[in-house]
């Protein structure tokens, strides 16, 4: 099994649940796109959708007879965004019929290497475009079975020490109110800013 499936929500499937699956995309895809491959062979994706942008891609070829030949599936998440509009190249994996582009990204100042999701869409513009011509933009997304947080810990300590500061300066204040007016239910309501790390 696809080690990505968890991080679309099919982690609790057994080999048998997950060719009842592939076996539906492939009888009642929601989107099918088929184009020439590499090579000159028919070449086709059939997804379905799960959830927004998320779902199962199943690619392979036609037979002959109608037959639908699945080479390989995988799960995808589709990016909604443009994230880079620097040129793209595109280099075929030598394994299977799979892509990967590669990208200069002056703005975060590395290269980014990534598969191609949409090979049906970049080989059917490919054999209508000239030869030579350039790529630009692509809308990248990720998917992860596991991460760890690479933010620094400690300015969030220092908000919460500045918090407890001013809440602490608060509190002083409010009893030296009390006592200057000689009031004694007076409340000072305290908003306590929080703080996401995006």
């Amino acid at each position: 099994m696809h080690k990505f499936l968890k991080s679309i929500g099919f982690s609790d499937f057994k080999k048998k649940d997950l060719e009842i699956i592939l076996n539906e995309i492939i009888a009642r895809p929601q989107m099918v796109k088929v184009t020439k491959d590499s090579e000159g062979n028919e070449f086709a994706e059939l997804s379905k959708e799960f959830a927004t942008n998320v779902g199962i891609t199943v690619r392979g070829n036609y037979l002959e007879n109608d037959k639908f030949e699945m080479e390989y599936y995988y799960p995808y998440f589709y990016g909604t965004s443009l994230t880079t509009q620097e040129e793209i190249t595109v280099e075929k994996h030598s394994e299977k019929e799979s892509y990967a582009g590669v990208c200069e990204d002056s703005n975060i100042g590395v290269t980014l290497i990534f598969y191609l999701q949409n090979i049906a869409d970049y080989l059917s513009e490919k054999n209508r475009r000239p030869s030579g011509q350039k790529m630009y933009g692509a809308y990248l997304s990720g998917l992860s079975v596991d991460g760890s947080i690479l933010l620094p810990i400690e300015k969030r300590r220092r908000i919460s020490v500045d918090i407890r500061r001013e809440v602490s300066w608060l509190l002083r204040q409010e009893k030296a109110m009390k006592r200057q007016l000689k009031i004694s239910h007076l409340k000072i309501w305290i908003c306590i800013p929080f703080f996401h790390a995006e």
